[in-house]
C-alpha cells in the first residue's frame, strides 16, 4: 500500500534534514543503467546477441530522463522547505549534506561517460543532428 514512503510524505511531509533521500533515485538508476549496458555488452560478445543501436539509445535516455525527473522534483523540494538555506549556504551542520554529493557524481558519471558514446553517437543521433559530437571520447565537429 505504502511505496517507497510517498504516501507519508504527501500525508505529514518531510522533514529538513530527510530531504536529499528523494534523490536516491539518481545513483540507483545510474547502476541499473550501466549494469543492463554491460549485460547487454556481455550477451554481444560472449552470444553473438547484439543489441540493437535504436534500442540502447531508447533506454539509456530514459535512464538519464528519469534521473533528471528525480533530480528536479528532489531540488523544488528541498528549495521549497529552505533545506539549501539551513544546511549549505550556512553554518548549519548536518551528514545529510555530505550525502549531496552522490546523486551527482552518479548522474555526471551517466551522463558523461555511458550517454555520448554508448548511446548517442553508436546510434548516429549525434553524428546526424549536432553541429558538435563525442566520438570515442574526443568532440569532434560535424562535417557540413
Amino acid at each position: 500500500n505504502r511505496v517507497f514512503g510517498f504516501q507519508n510524505i504527501f500525508q505529514q511531509g518531510i522533514s529538513n534534514e530527510a530531504s536529499p533521500s528523494l534523490w536516491i533515485m539518481i545513483p540507483i538508476l545510474t547502476l541499473l543503467g550501466i549494469t543492463f549496458i554491460r549485460v547487454s555488452f556481455g550477451l554481444d560478445h560472449h552470444f553473438d546477441q547484439k543489441m540493437a543501436n535504436a534500442s540502447m539509445f531508447t533506454f539509456t535516455s530514459l535512464v538519464l530522463s528519469l534521473q533528471l525527473i528525480f533530480g528536479l522534483i528532489g531540488y523544488k523540494v528541498m528549495r521549497n522547505i529552505g533545506y539549501f538555506e539551513t544546511f549549505v549556504h550556512s553554518n548549519t551542520l548536518s551528514p545529510t549534506s555530505f550525502a549531496l554529493i552522490c546523486p551527482g557524481v552518479a548522474f555526471y558519471g551517466f551522463w558523461y561517460v555511458f550517454y555520448p558514446y554508448r548511446s548517442s553517437s553508436k546510434s548516429g543521433f549525434n553524428t546526424k543532428f549536432a553541429f558538435l559530437f563525442s566520438h570515442n571520447g574526443a568532440f569532434c565537429i560535424h562535417s557540413i
